[in-house]
């Protein structure tokens, strides 16, 4: 019986993708593993990397290939049809794992711990244009429950451990989203706590912080109601038993939009803040006009920079200068 299934989606993913692939087939453990990896019709070569992976390792490797490009929800939720394992994992295309005892030393302690639902790690994140390293989750407490991650999602992708009994299907309105992976979170954190392990176990590839700046205002917008969206889903599909997330859900969601709103305002970006705020009453009936302005003047007054914020970014300038001269482990 296989184990432990693990999703990777790839999409043109040909520079990284064997990076991808090598940190899987290297873990060393004593159950069988199912490497799905599901191309959405890549045309830079990635299937054929894929393929001569699964020459080499037909007992793990099962790459996929769509006919034609079905876009990210649809060809997550394919893959999790494929799965056959007692675990799913998930590490996207671009990401890889660098510790070769991260799934038997995770799946030993949720064997041991069966109402654990969710088992993630600490990720070293890779910002790849800028050639600097920082860790994940500082702070992260051990133990989290389904309250803490409606307040905000600390999990990265790329070292999240499933049971794939909680969640053997998944709902239709997943394929409507753009960001699966915290739905996902949420869905199998409603049967069990989440165990968090502080070694760095995986890479996690990141873009350019660039993308929320005023130098792309469509895309922060874009991005911004991506991450709405998902929580909007959430407060509407959540069982009645998860009253409390839901409320959470909801409170995350009005902070990030409200900020939004505000950062738009200061900017002269008019119709952008009125979209947002519009957002923020469709998910809070019951406020008025003048609730949501007061709403806006704590969130604005809350966003000016102090001393100590200032010394923050200072230490993570830092940081990030001394991290380029650190080598990324290997998969």
């Amino acid at each position: 019986m296989t184990k432990v299934s693990v999703i990777t989606l790839a999409y043109n993913s040909a520079p990284y993708i064997a990076d991808t692939i090598r940190g899987v087939v290297r873990q060393k453990t004593n159950f069988t593993v199912q490497h799905i990896i599901s191309d959405d019709c890549s045309t830079d070569g990635t299937w054929e990397i894929c393929q001569e992976w699964q020459r080499q390792h037909p007992h793990i490797v099962e790459p996929v290939r769509n006919e034609r490009n079905v876009g990210l929800q649809a060809n997550f939720m394919r893959a999790y049809a494929k799965c056959r394992g007692e675990y799913v994992a998930l590490c996207d295309g671009d990401d890889y794992w660098c510790d070769h005892r991260k799934l038997q030393m995770m799946v030993d302690y949720m064997d041991a711990h069966r109402e654990c639902a969710v088992a993630f790690h600490r990720v070293i994140n890779y910002f790849e244009d800028k050639g600097t390293k920082s860790l994940s989750n500082g702070g992260q407490k051990q133990i989290m429950q389904l309250s803490d991650l409606a307040r905000s999602n600390t999990i990265t992708n790329c070292s999240v451990l499933y049971r794939r009994a909680n969640v053997p299907e998944l709902p239709e309105w997943i394929g409507e989203i753009k960001l699966c992976d915290y739905a996902m979170h949420i869905l199998n954190a409603c049967h069990g706590y989440i165990r968090y392990f502080k070694r760095p176990m995986a890479v996690y590839r990141q873009r350019s912080s660039a993308e929320w700046s005023l130098q792309n205002l469509t895309d922060r917008e874009k991005k911004l109601n991506m991450a709405l969206d998902v929580r909007k889903r959430l407060i509407d599909h959540l069982p009645a038993e998860q009253d409390e997330a839901r409320e959470l859900i909801r409170d995350a969601f009005t902070r990030f939009a409200l900020a939004e709103v505000a950062f738009s305002r200061a900017h002269g970006l008019d119709d952008a803040a009125e979209r947002l705020a519009r957002r923020v009453m469709e998910v809070q009936p019951t406020w008025t006009q003048d609730q949501l302005e007061q709403a806006l003047a704590r969130t604005a007054n809350a966003a000016r920079p102090t001393l100590g914020s200032h010394v923050m970014r200072w230490m993570k300038a830092a940081r990030a200068a001394v991290s380029w001269f650190v080598p990324l482990p290997k998969p």
